[in-house]
């Protein structure tokens, strides 16, 4: 067990790395993309309210062709246990400046009298906003190129595992390549999970990464968990690949504690997918 609970970390994670510090490999062939990230909170009284509104608001302007395409998740451990992430991505930087658009980065602040010609936003200030207490943080999370991997065909998986840490200055380019790794043992490892890795560029601490596991049977990670270690790593990566992995890994992050969370997709209050 304290075998396991040491190298879970290494294997529910993979970081990102910033283009300034990143080879051209990765920063130069095209304009990275980026998610952004709402948080919204709500009184238990008034959830039941809060997602009937919010799937009407979605099914009404967000499925169907060129509409935006919004998604939410109800976060369910964590520091954040309980509250939505509303969220789009990933897109362009460039798309950020569409100004018709909700895809906005201050989609959290309150909207102006330009904005509340939207009916789109109409709707959320009259029908969401009086049962939210708190939506205003929003984050910028930028996704690392290289980093994914699709194990199985669902856009939106059930559930997705969040891993976040802290990675040590001047350890960008040699955790890109740590990252890199990691998406290499992933897709080889027959394991039904797809995820990805971005780094936090606004909103919070800027050292930050986070992973995504994405996985729709508990069952899956029981089954990562008890086999995803050493045999996984060095049949992709050679002799002593995990041991190896594991010890670029803890030079490259920070003696910090890793904040995790397990999110559930909502189908109803987002926009369609497989």
């Amino acid at each position: 067990m304290k075998k396991l609970l040491q190298v879970l970390p290494l294997l529910l994670c993979s970081t990102t790395l910033y283009a300034e510090d990143s080879s051209p490999d990765l920063a130069e062939k095209a304009e990275r993309s980026v998610y952004v990230v709402r948080y919204i909170q709500v009184a238990k009284e008034n959830v039941a309210a809060y997602e009937a509104a919010l799937a009407e608001k979605t099914q009404k302007f967000n499925v169907g062709d060129g509409v935006d395409k919004w998604f939410t998740h109800k976060i369910l451990t964590g520091p954040r246990t309980g509250q939505y992430a509303r969220w789009f991505g990933p897109v362009p930087w460039s798309d950020l400046d569409r100004t018709e658009t909700t895809h906005r980065v201050g989609v959290g602040t309150p909207a102006d009298a330009a904005r509340m010609s939207n009916p789109e936003v109409a709707f959320w200030q009259k029908h969401l906003t009086p049962l939210e207490i708190n939506s205003g943080e929003t984050e910028i999370l930028e996704q690392v190129p290289g980093s994914d991997y699709r194990n199985f065909d669902v856009d939106q998986p059930r559930f997705g595992f969040a891993q976040r840490w802290k990675i040590k200055p001047g350890m960008v380019i040699r955790k890109e390549a740590s990252l890199l790794q990691f998406a290499k043992v992933m897709k080889s490892s027959g394991f039904s999970l797809n995820g990805e890795a971005s780094r936090l560029v606004s909103g919070g601490d800027y050292m930050i990464f986070e992973s995504w596991i994405g996985f729709n049977e508990w069952a899956e990670i029981g089954k990562f968990r008890s086999k995803g270690f050493s045999g996984v790593f060095n049949k992709a990566l050679g002799e002593e690949g995990f041991e190896k992995f594991r010890a670029e890994f803890a030079l490259i992050h920070q003696d910090s504690a890793t904040e995790t969370s397990v999110w559930e997709f909502l189908p109803a209050q987002s926009s369609r997918g497989k």
